[in-house]
């Protein structure tokens, strides 16, 4: 990981010594240690998230959030978001769900137990009583488009039930790119956020 650090940094300048070589942006070097050799090929950036996985620590990749005006598109893109370490362990991404043009967009913190099975938003329990909160408000549930500021469900194993974790700051930040997409496309008159989590990405 040392020898990454050192060469992100050596790419940031138009030339750098590392481990006693001095390189230059552009080219592919060597470079030689006692314990290892590593080639060094200045597109790293790019390949940096596959060496890291293969050494076991987590995987923080940027969102790929295609460049369309189509809702549907960014959300089969979603399912394949490997920008935080929640993936793993989720059984899916769990979208948003509403109206293109919906007026009102509400934002939850992240899908639950129920969510994540079902690839729905606000489908568990959070989900009843929003619905019983809009409908006593007299806003229709289909009017609303409804999303999380994190798309997988995050949870520890206790016995066999699956337990609520909060997201980190780096959980809701590596999730922010779609949420983004999803305000830019819905364009929505009023968002509400639910919960500090949610409020935390406006």
């Amino acid at each position: 990981m040392k020898s990454l650090l050192a060469i992100n940094s050596a790419m940031r300048s138009r030339s750098s010594v590392v481990n006693g070589r001095r390189i230059k942006r552009g080219v592919s070097s060597i470079i030689e240690s006692d314990m290892e050799s590593v080639v060094v090929i200045f597109q790293a950036v790019k390949l940096q998230p596959e060496i890291i996985a293969q050494s076991g620590d987590d995987v923080w990749a940027p969102a790929s959030v295609p460049d369309t005006n189509s809702l549907a598109k960014v959300a089969t893109a979603a399912k394949e978001c490997t920008a935080c370490p929640l993936y793993r362990r989720a059984t899916q991404t769990v979208f948003g769900e509403g109206p293109k043009r919906a007026t009102m967009l509400m934002i939850g913190e992240q899908p639950g137990d129920y969510e994540d099975v079902a690839g729905k938003p606000f489908v568990g329990p959070a989900g009843k009583i929003l619905n019983r909160a809009l409908e006593d408000a007299g806003i229709n549930r289909d009017a609303v488009y409804v999303t999380n500021a994190v798309k997988h469900f995050k949870w520890e194993p206790r016995g066999k039930r699956r337990i609520h974790q909060k997201p980190s700051a780096r959980d809701i930040a590596a999730c922010r790119p779609w949420l983004e997409a999803e305000l830019r496309l819905v364009e929505p008159k009023l968002v509400v956020v639910l919960g500090s989590t949610a409020g935390q990405t406006i």
